[in-house]
């Protein structure tokens, strides 16, 4: 443990060593363990010099077990306001308490303070199982076997063996269903929905065997609230079940990590579960309400020092998806070209290209309000990623070349918009809803009759009238508005 608290020390800043000497400025003792570790070039000082130093011939007559123990809770202390350098209580190495702890722990068996560690290792072992953390609980009850042999203490060893081996099990089957999660996630993203939801079964067949244990229910339930609504056939019925059952678990179960045992764990899930609100609210035309919800999630990605969701793709496609949604086309626009601007910095160059695409999409939504100041470097991008689809002749390319057809029918192109999606490759996005009525309009062409223009609007209305999607209701004001009728287009 000294070599963590060596190493954590010098990890601070020269502000963060100076606020740490303010708070132990009436505990002499503490502040000459600073001295020790702000002279000493070892990257694991003794406990012995350690002691020596900071207590010296001040407590000379005492026994050095004595001193060592004092030690060890100055160390505890010094370890526990360096997890917490900041009001928000910031871990300067990214250590969690719990994590912390099992370290602790390891030291003194590594030292051979084995009642001590005794002690520390039944309140982790507890702490551990209340919330699930199966990364770290065959390590905890290994060590508290050590220490039982090493005291001579047989009674409850072999109840105690029987939980590391329980343990031991739990750890490979949550490591498995985070596999199982992955290939999910995996699937989703090359929107193969059927592949999806066969390692969705799994999960909850998994989820369902050891249901004593909420953690394998709430990263099941995680799973479908951040999957769902990008596979075929969406139900938002369904998917407000899972937000619901996940809702429950973080409300009974605050202590409990999610898919990843990692800091900030709460405002995480919290903000998965506002994003999950705010997409089956847009489907199920609650506009406002998404809306809502969303700014609930970006205001925890804002406010909660160090969330390693801050700067996401995700984040951004949602984020825009959810402001074109409500008519806050500017802010969308600004949302896709930050994204841009994130990708390229991220080296990511096919993915800002698909990021190029949505931001056409966008201007699509913002006609006539916004019109599009470069529309021939957008089009360019667009053949680049159309380019990309068909080399990896990925399905995308049926949504990609839709989206070029429209911007073509925006900018007045309107044979060249008929001809793309007349192509067999276009043809699959026509099954996807909100977008079978736009075969209609962008096959008009040039300058079409009166009566085949009112035609396509009454389409559009009809579905506008009809639908219960908000998504679905969006998209078709935005056909109404590329065709000129303010009727029932107005954001």
């Amino acid at each position: 443990m000294n070599h963590l608290l060596s190493q954590r020390f010098h990890s601070l800043d020269s502000d963060r060593k100076t606020q740490l000497r303010r708070v132990l400025q009436d505990s002499p003792m503490a502040l000459r363990l600073l001295d020790f570790l702000q002279q000493t070039k070892k990257e694991k000082p003794s406990t012995l010099e350690i002691v020596q130093f900071v207590y010296g011939p001040a407590t000379a007559e005492l026994p050095l077990n004595v001193q060592q123990n004092r030690f060890f809770k100055l160390r505890k202390k010094v370890l526990e306001l360096m997890d917490h350098a900041d009001e928000q209580g910031e871990s300067v190495e990214g250590v969690l308490p719990l994590e912390r702890r099992l370290f602790h722990s390891r030291e003194l068996v590594n030292d051979n303070f084995f009642e001590q560690a005794q002690k520390e290792l039944s309140a982790l072992v507890a702490d551990l199982w209340s919330a699930n953390v199966f990364e770290w609980l065959p390590e905890a009850l290994h060590l508290q076997v050590i220490c039982k042999r090493a005291l001579n203490v047989k009674e409850a060893l072999s109840t105690l063996l029987t939980d590391l081996e329980n343990a031991a099990q739990l750890q490979f089957e949550f490591r498995r269903m985070q596999a199982m999660g992955g290939r999910l996630f995996e699937a989703t993203m090359a929107q193969n929905s059927e592949l999806a939801q066969k390692e969705f079964a799994k999960m909850s067949s998994v989820s369902q065997r050891f249901s004593q244990y909420p953690r394998f229910a709430l990263v099941y339930h995680l799973a479908a609230v951040n999957n769902m609504p990008f596979w075929a056939g969406y139900s938002s019925r369904a998917h407000m079940r899972h937000i619901n059952a996940m809702k429950r678990i973080v409300e009974t179960q605050p202590e409990m990590p999610g898919n990843t045992f990692e800091r900030n764990t709460g405002p995480i899930l919290r903000y998965y579960i506002a994003m999950a609100l705010s997409t089956a609210s847009m489907y199920k035309g609650e506009i406002q309400e998404a809306h809502a919800q969303a700014v609930i999630a970006w205001d925890i990605l804002s406010k909660t020092p160090n969330m390693r969701l801050k700067k996401t793709e995700t984040h951004y496609h949602n984020k825009a998806s959810i402001e074109v949604t409500v008519g806050k086309y500017r802010d969308a626009i600004q949302t896709m070209e930050e994204l841009i601007e994130f990708l390229k910095v991220q080296n990511q160059d096919a993915r800002r290209l698909q990021a190029y695409s949505k931001l056409a999409t966008t201007y699509t939504y913002a006609y006539p309000n916004i019109l599009c100041p470069d529309p021939q470097f957008l089009l360019n991008r667009l053949e680049d990623y159309i380019a990309l689809m068909r080399q990896q002749h990925a399905p995308q390319i049926s949504e990609a070349l839709c989206t070029k057809a429209i911007f073509y029918w925006m900018n007045g192109r309107h044979d060249e918009a008929k001809s793309i999606a007349l192509m067999p490759e276009t043809a699959p996005i026509f099954d996807v809803p909100g977008f079978g009525m736009f075969k209609d309009l962008l096959t008009l062409g040039q300058n079409p009759s009166d009566a085949e223009r009112q035609r396509v609007i009454r389409i559009f209305e009809h579905e506008i009238r009809t639908s219960d999607r908000g998504d679905v209701i969006e998209s078709c004001k935005r056909g109404l508005r590329l065709l000129g009728s303010e009727s029932n287009a107005k954001p």
